[in-house]
C-alpha cells in the first residue's frame, strides 16, 4: 500500500539525512535513526528499554484507513501521534510455546501498562477496514496481539525467541477518539513496529568477562623460610 511505502521511504530518508546510533544490550542490538529517542535503557530481565519513535520530515499518509481529504499541506501528518515501543528480554526461557503469549503472561500485570484493563481487538469487522497483520521478529513471523483500552492505549505486544532468550516487543500508541485520526496514528504504528523489528538484531558478541586481579604473594618476614 502507498502510505507503508511513503513510510519506509521517510525512515530511510531520515537515517541518511541525521544518521543512526546503537543500541547494545546483553541480548540484542539496535540500530536506529538518530532522531528516535532511547528513553530508559533495561539492565536487567523484564526491566524495559523505552524507545520513542516520533514524527520526522514531511511523510504524508494520503492515502487508506487515514487519509484526510484536504490537501496534503493540512492533513494529519502535523498531529502524527508519537509511537513508544518498550524492548523486554527474558533469560533462558526454552524455545516452547508460543513466545507472544509467553510474553502476554508476563507482563499481564506490569504496573505500567495495564493490560488488563485492555479489550483484545475484534478482526470482524476488521479495524480500520484492514485485517491484523503479523510481523517478521529475528527472520520468523509471528502473531501478535492487538489491544485497545478506552479511554487509554492501542498497543500491539508481540513476542519471539533468540536463542535460550525470550524477546518481547510493546508498541502503544495514545488513543484518539476521532476515529480517522485512531487509524492515521495506527498505520503509523503498524509500519514503526515493523521499521524497529527489521533493525533489531541478536547480540551474538561473546560477553566481556570482567577483569580479574593476579594474586600476588606476599614476601617472607625477614629471618623466616
Amino acid at each position: 500500500m502507498r502510505w507503508q511505502s511513503m513510510f519506509v521511504l521517510a525512515l530511510a530518508a531520515a537515517g541518511c539525512a541525521t544518521g543512526s546510533q546503537t543500541l547494545q544490550t546483553e541480548h540484542y542490538v539496535l540500530t536506529h535513526p538518530e532522531y528516535w529517542k532511547v528513553k530508559k535503557t533495561g539492565t536487567k530481565d523484564g526491566e524495559p528499554t523505552v524507545v520513542l519513535i516520533q514524527q520526522y520530515g514531511a511523510a504524508v499518509i494520503d492515502e487508506g484507513a487515514g487519509a484526510m481529504t484536504a490537501s496534503k499541506a493540512q492533513n494529519y501528518d502535523a498531529y502524527t501521534a508519537d509511537v513508544e515501543v518498550r524492548l523486554y528480554t527474558w533469560a533462558e526461557v526454552p524455545e516452547e510455546g508460543n513466545p507472544t503469549d509467553e510474553v502476554s503472561r508476563r507482563l499481564v500485570d506490569d504496573p505500567e501498562l495495564k493490560l488488563r484493563r485492555a479489550g483484545v481487538i475484534s478482526d470482524n469487522p476488521p479495524e480500520c477496514g484492514i485485517y491484523p497483520k503479523k510481523y517478521i521478529i529475528f527472520g520468523a513471523q509471528e502473531t501478535p496481539v492487538d489491544l485497545i483500552s478506552r479511554p487509554g492505549w492501542r498497543t500491539i505486544l508481540v513476542g519471539a525467541h533468540s536463542g535460550p532468550t525470550l524477546v518481547g516487543v510493546v508498541a502503544r500508541v495514545e488513543l484518539e477518539p476521532d476515529m480517522e485520526r485512531a487509524c492515521h496514528n495506527l498505520a503509523n504504528m503498524r509500519v514503526q513496529l515493523q521499521n524497529l523489528l527489521d533493525l533489531l538484531q541478536p547480540n551474538t558478541a561473546p560477553p566481556v568477562k570482567p577483569a580479574t586481579t593476579a594474586s600476588v604473594t606476599p614476601p617472607a618476614a625477614p629471618g623466616k623460610p
